[in-house]
């Protein structure tokens, strides 16, 4: 285990904690994923967020390895319904995914219900 210093003036400030021989396990006290319009183009508002949750599959399995049981989705049946948060090696080959993507998606989400709800409430 690593631990990565951040120096601010004369002070060492720890910020994160990084493993990667034993577990892979990253732990921080806080990540920061760059957000701002200064940053992005061709924005776009996201449609059919509903639809796309719907068809996401949650599974509970464990790493070849280990015996920890997980949850999470299959990376491969989410490349189909969304292309934007699959990661992939050099190679083109699937790794992951980018967990974090899906908060814009549920945030989509949670406002279609809600217009949903208050229409059946008309």
């Amino acid at each position: 285990s690593e631990t990565l210093v951040y120096k601010a003036a004369s002070t060492a400030v720890t910020v994160a904690k990084l493993d990667v021989a034993n577990s892979g396990t990253f732990t921080a006290t806080s990540i920061v994923e760059t957000s701002a319009l200064k940053y992005k183009e061709n924005i776009v508002p996201i449609e059919n967020s509903l639809e796309a949750i719907k068809k996401l599959k949650g599974v509970k399995f464990n790493l070849i390895g280990n015996e920890k049981t997980q949850i999470g989705f299959i990376a491969d049946d989410i490349e189909n319904i969304l292309p934007e948060i699959v990661t992939k090696d050099k190679n083109g080959e699937i790794e992951g995914l980018e967990y974090s993507r899906l908060t814009a998606l549920l945030v989509e989400a949670v406002k279609e219900l809600s217009e949903k709800v208050d229409n059946l409430k008309k």
